[in-house]
């Protein structure tokens, strides 16, 4: 049995389903369905509107609380458990909180090649060591970076470092993640602590392991070959890189 209530007939009855203005509102209580101007619902609950005329769902969040939750999704057995939540960003915009889930750039569905399933940024301490001797006294800084699903974009600058002692090659480590392979990774500029040969072209630098990076370059007719340290009482190294993991 179903009642429809509209301007124009009243109330009326129909098959399974509770009708407000004839698809205004529509209850399924057969197929356990929701329509919104939808008179014939084919999933759990159905939107239809004009966006021209106006939006399709409004949520207003009306204590305008920071990191309120405005849409939350949840799987399992009775209430379920909480696994995503759109929140409010502190009336500003929203927060997409998706857990260990992903935003993918599909229509369709998941596919991992289109999904963005990481987001983070933060410092790190980076440490200035050497392949023969380190620095009498401890060199490091704070670096930055930032990380985009498995792509890491770092940098960091060592000032007026004291490198008394050191010697052999760079070795400079600290990274917040492991590199996951040997490869030239950004651009660096030395001030008078970095060696280099006199044929020496295309230097840049290089992960030598997942953890230690050092700064090699392309020599003439020869293997590649290290920058090696220069034992100054104030040098400067200033490098920008992005690396897999």
């Amino acid at each position: 049995m179903a009642i429809t209530i509209n301007g124009t007939n009243g109330l009326t009855t129909d098959n399974n389903a509770l009708k407000f203005d004839t698809d205004v509102l529509v209850v399924d209580d057969s197929n356990n369905r929701v329509g919104v101007n939808n008179a014939s619902p084919d999933t759990t609950m159905k939107v239809n509107f004009n966006s021209a005329s106006t939006a399709g769902i409004a949520v207003n969040d009306t204590n305008s609380g920071n990191l309120g939750g405005m849409l939350q999704f949840y799987s399992g057995a009775g209430n379920g458990t909480l696994r995503g939540n759109i929140q409010n960003a502190n009336n500003a915009g929203v927060h997409f909180a998706v857990g260990t889930g992903s935003i993918t750039f599909d229509n369709t569905g998941y596919v991992s090649g289109s999904a963005l399933d990481d987001y983070e940024e933060g410092t790190f301490d980076v440490n200035l060591l050497c392949s023969t001797t380190s620095p009498s006294t401890p060199v490091t800084t704070t670096g930055r970076y930032r990380k985009i699903g498995s792509l890491i974009f770092c940098d960091f600058q060592f000032v007026a470092v004291n490198m008394g002692g050191a010697a052999g090659a760079f070795r400079i480590t600290g990274w917040p993640y492991a590199a996951n392979r040997t490869v030239p990774v950004g651009t660096f500029i030395g001030h008078t602590m970095v060696t280099t040969g006199t044929s020496m072209a295309d230097i840049a630098p290089f992960f030598v392991s997942g953890t230690q990076l050092a700064l090699y370059g392309t020599v003439n007719n020869a293997p590649w070959s290290e920058c090696a340290v220069n034992a100054t009482s104030s040098g400067y190294l200033y490098c920008s890189l992005t690396y897999c993991i």
